[in-house]
């Protein structure tokens, strides 16, 4: 999830997908914290 927004190279999908994955993360630490 992390190097997928950028790095990823698939467009514009693909940049959508990794975004949606890092906010989740994001989200998932911040409650765990």
């Amino acid at each position: 999830p992390f190097g997928g927004y950028k790095q990823s190279g698939n467009g514009r999908e693909g940049g959508v997908f990794g975004l949606e994955d890092f906010t989740e993360v994001k989200i998932i630490a911040i409650k765990g914290v």
